[in-house]
């Protein structure tokens, strides 16, 4: 960046999200065999197979959005349940 004279970004790391197995790596193949959706809506692969998505499953958005928010995040106090609004104040890199 600087041999550029880019201003650098700030960086962070996430992890793995994992099987509920807790052994590899979670990929879109294992939703439907695990029984969970990996897809916000449902997808329809080119060789005809269908895998159902959140929100077919009933997720609502805003939960998926505090689901998300969590898993690679703590906001360090016991709230459990953010507006969007909440979350965006509370987040720091």
């Amino acid at each position: 960046y600087k041999a550029f004279g880019w201003e650098a970004p700030e960086f962070a790391h996430l992890p793995l999200i994992l099987k509920p197995t807790g052994k590899g790596k979670l990929s879109k193949r294992d939703g439907d065999k695990l029984g969970f959706p990996v897809f916000p809506l449902e997808w329809n692969s080119p060789d005809g197979e269908v895998s159902r998505g959140y929100k077919e499953d009933g997720y609502f958005a805003d939960a998926m959005i505090n689901f998300l928010a969590f898993l690679g995040w703590n906001p360090g106090t016991e709230q459990e349940i953010f507006s969007l609004k909440e979350l965006v104040e509370a987040f720091d890199l």
